[in-house]
């Protein structure tokens, strides 16, 4: 004989549908529960993670500071070098117009040399003359002194 169990769920105030949705939710239920526990040991993890992150940014932060102070103070030292640069430019402007106003006047100079020695090999030919005019005095001279030594003798 086959057991029959007759229930009437009439009294249970659900129906099969209702029934079958708490069932479900149960379980879905139970399993959030289970879902929820791993996510907070992930979140857990991802906090941890978190922190070794937050504390290399700081590194990362303190890092760029300093390369930001550097870039700084090299840029200062850039202005500096620019200026004295441009310093150097126009004292070499002037360096090169003083070479330019030197080079004229030795131009000068060696014109007025070319004509001293142009004067002196003139002076030196007429010098060369009258050395040669002295000469012939001198010869006359002497001849005069022995024609008038001959002249007293007879």
């Amino acid at each position: 004989m086959a057991w029959k169990v007759e229930h009437d769920m009439s009294d249970w105030g659900f129906t099969v549908a209702e029934a079958i949705i708490g069932v479900l939710g149960a379980g879905i239920l139970g399993m959030l529960g289970f879902f929820f526990s791993s996510i907070k040991s992930d979140m857990r993890a991802l906090g941890t993670r978190l922190d070794r992150y937050e504390a290399i940014l700081v590194n990362v932060v303190e890092r760029l500071t300093k390369i930001e102070t550097v870039q700084e103070e090299h840029g200062r030292r850039l202005t500096t070098i620019e200026a004295t640069l441009e310093e150097h430019g126009r004292r070499l402007t002037t360096i090169e117009a003083t070479l330019e106003e030197h080079g004229r006047r030795l131009t000068t100079i060696e014109a007025t040399l070319e004509e001293h020695g142009r004067r002196l090999t003139t002076i030196e030919v007429t010098l060369e003359e009258h050395g040669r005019l002295l000469a012939q005095m001198m010869d006359h001279g002497e001849r005069l002194a022995a024609l008038e030594g001959r002249a007293a003798a007879g």
